[in-house]
């Protein structure tokens, strides 16, 4: 849900394959992560970057390709 520079995921789903216990963990904590997204915004360097309401952010490249 984006409104203004307020962004927010609701309803995130997964597939819940089982997977490797370490895989889960970190699946799950992404998706922990993503539920307290706040803002995000787009560095110098062309780097999308959710932030969450404390901490740093989540950071995605674009594809060097």
């Amino acid at each position: 849900h984006l409104e203004g520079e307020t962004l927010r995921f609701e309803n995130i789903g997964s597939t819940r394959k089982m997977c490797m216990p370490e895989l889960m963990e970190q699946e799950q904590r992404f998706l922990d992560l993503l539920s307290r997204v706040e803002r995000w915004d787009v560095s110098n360097i062309d780097q999308l970057r959710l932030w969450p309401a404390e901490g740093a952010p989540i950071r995605f490249w674009p594809d060097q390709n």
